[in-house]
């Protein structure tokens, strides 16, 4: 990001525009010319104004220690580059809140940048949240006692460990142990069962993964179990049960009630059940009865022999 130029009415400063050039600006000014002002304004219109501060007896709050000389609403412009779109940031007086409005557009066509809000101006082009930017970026006496903030010791934490402050480190972090949640729950970390873990109802559980000398795992999986499953009835198979509606399915065992997996899970009530369907009468039923065999076409028919009838004698 690059600031072209800054316009304020803001505390000693009435309408006052200053122009920057490209490259390292140090202002050396005499005292009470509105250095310090102008730093204020800077960080007001990137970060807003605190509304909710309320001076104390040692200081004012920026609300009103930099509320305009002369009467005039508090009121601010900045023309700055982008992600190489020049892009101009107006905060001004919205009702009686100093700086409560604002806007980001495209300095020459005057279309409005959606993505810069009020509430992400300052971290989403300068990247860093408002704490973090007072004690780097932008240091006043008032701000020279140190006191601890979250959000610049996680920087500084990231920095030391990573290299890297900008946070990816963190996000990394929480992806990995998603993942690493995810993985513990529906894998065991076992070494597979053939044709049983690969046909996990929920996909393949079964996966490559290379392990230091002496961590090798030695234990098969126990998270699966594979079942004969009768189709009529859904239970485990019986004895009676016909071969051609019999199935090899595989379920999950311990899946916690409740959860998306428990659907996939042979409970222990399912495992005591079986066939209720299929029993000795039903296969009774459909075996046919066996019809005597055709006799072949070469067969020669029996003979018959018939006892001889002698002719009946008359006697006169």
């Amino acid at each position: 990001m690059k600031i072209y130029s800054m316009t304020a009415t803001f505390g000693k400063l009435e309408h006052r525009q200053l122009t920057l050039q490209p490259g390292l600006n140090v202002l050396c000014q005499p005292n009470e010319w509105g250095k310090s002002t102008w730093c204020a304004f800077l960080i007001a219109m990137f970060y807003g104004l605190d509304t909710r501060a309320k001076s104390t007896r040692g200081s004012l709050a920026d609300k009103e220690r930099f509320a305009p000389w002369s009467g005039s609403p508090m009121a601010g412009r900045i023309d700055l580059n982008w992600n190489g779109r020049d892009i101009t940031l107006e905060r001004s007086t919205k009702g009686r809140i100093p700086l409560g409005q604002f806007r980001a557009y495209e300095t020459a066509s005057g279309l409005d940048v959606p993505e810069i809000t009020a509430a992400n101006c300052g971290q989403l082009l300068l990247g860093v949240e408002r704490s973090v930017y007072a004690r780097a970026g932008f240091i006043r006496f008032s701000d020279l006692p140190v006191t601890q903030d979250e959000a610049l010791r996680r920087r500084l934490n990231n920095l030391v460990t990573t290299a890297d402050e900008s946070g990816d480190g963190d996000r990394l972090g929480a992806a990995l142990k998603a993942y690493r949640n995810r993985i513990r729950y529906n894998r065991t970390g076992l070494l597979p069962e053939a044709d049983v873990c690969d046909k996990d109802p929920r996909g393949t559980q079964s996966y490559t993964e290379y392990f230091a000398k002496g961590t090798v795992p030695t234990e098969s999986c126990d998270h699966h179990i594979s079942l004969q499953i009768c189709e009529a009835s859904g239970k485990i198979a019986g004895e009676y049960c016909p071969a051609d509606q019999v199935v090899t399915r595989t379920y999950i065992v311990g899946a916690e009630k409740g959860s998306a997996d428990y659907q996939y899970c042979a409970t222990e009530k399912f495992l005591n059940e079986t066939c209720n369907i299929h029993d000795a009468e039903t296969q009774d039923e459909e075996e046919p009865e066996e019809e005597p065999a055709d006799p072949p076409d070469d067969a020669k028919p029996e003979e018959t022999h018939e006892p001889e009838q002698t002719p009946e004698k008359n006697e006169e």
